[in-house]
């Protein structure tokens, strides 16, 4: 048995030793200790896009997502939709930021940003969900921003069931919306581990 200690120790002794090392280098640094601010999500820059995670409404089962990037005065727009029955749907923007409602009235009526004479919703593409009950929006817009008080963020993005958008929805009517959620800035994954 004593033999095996013996030349265990040397080991044991190596790893001790190469351990403190790293530990002892990387205490310091040729450069001085490195500081990172404390950015929340509201004290850090925003940046080029905004997203949306969109939530059933009237009973659906779907959910989904839509994000929308700025790239030179043009937004690029990405959405995809899980879970929904086959037919055409429609990406719309709608007035107000708040998808509380169970039928998705509190979303408000479809907008039109400034100078645009129909709503935004009409100038996103209709998709066609297939029988596995999933479909991607993959489109750009011209002449609408991203900031308020005219822009895209803060406002709701809502899934419509069929080629048109309803434009007349009324608490307590049926409707065919399907989705709904509120733009807001693009969360980073590193905000999830700040407070």
């Amino acid at each position: 048995m004593r033999s095996s200690e013996a030349s265990i120790r040397p080991v044991v002794r190596a790893l001790a030793l190469w351990t403190l090392a790293f530990l002892l280098g990387a205490c310091g640094s040729a450069t001085g200790p490195l500081e990172m601010p404390d950015q929340g999500p509201r004290e850090r820059a925003r940046g080029p896009g905004v997203e949306a995670v969109l939530t059933p409404v009237n009973g659906s089962a779907a959910q989904g997502s839509l994000k929308m990037v700025d790239r030179n005065g043009t937004l690029t727009v990405v959405g995809t939709v899980n879970n929904l029955m086959t037919g055409v749907y429609r990406f719309a923007i709608h007035e107000r930021g708040n998808c509380s409602s169970p039928n998705g009235f509190s979303a408000g009526k479809p907008w039109a940003p400034p100078g645009f004479p129909r709503p935004a919703g009409e100038m996103l593409p209709e998709i066609m969900i297939g029988s596995n009950g999933n479909g991607v929006l993959s489109t750009t817009l011209r002449g609408v921003t991203l900031a308020a008080p005219d822009g895209v963020e803060g406002r709701s993005v809502v899934v419509h069931s069929g080629a048109r958008v309803d434009d007349n929805v009324v608490p307590g009517v049926p409707n065919r919306l399907v989705l709904c959620g509120v733009l807001g800035p693009v969360r980073s994954f590193m905000d999830l581990f700040r407070d």
